[in-house]
């Protein structure tokens, strides 16, 4: 039987408190937590821009996911939340220009009343199945 493990790559923002992990694995399963666009040291990229932390986002999602040894193309379903004040076309432009070069998962977008930080504008969660 499989063991789970839990992932927090050194190249993302640690979790406060180590409350939850960024990356779980269970066999060849992916969980990818909320991804915002927290640099290393944990400060918001982007602020008040929803195409620069969209940008980042999809960094921090493509570390998560080399983390447990895998790449873009394993990712099968995202699920992006946007707030109100979000540009939606910005958010989407972002992820044509990183799908461009990956294989597209499904996906949902949904807008929210607010993430955990008011600065955050997108927060983007990931499955993955590395074969």
């Amino acid at each position: 039987m499989s063991e789970i493990k839990r992932i927090n790559p050194e190249k993302l923002a640690q979790p406060p408190g180590d409350r939850y992990a960024h990356v779980v694995q269970y066999g060849n399963l992916i969980w990818i937590s909320g991804q915002t666009s927290r640099d290393t040291e944990g400060k918001v990229i982007g602020r008040g821009d929803t195409l620069a932390q969209a940008r980042q986002v999809n960094k921090n999602l493509q570390t998560a996911i080399e983390a447990a040894g895998g790449d873009m193309d394993n990712i099968v379903k995202v699920t992006i939340f946007l707030t109100p004040e979000a540009d939606i076309e910005a958010a989407r432009q972002a992820q044509n220009e990183y799908r461009a070069k990956f294989a597209a998962p499904a996906s949902s977008m949904v807008i929210v009343q607010a993430l955990a930080n008011p600065e955050y504008l997108i927060e983007v969660e990931a499955f993955a199945v590395i074969n």
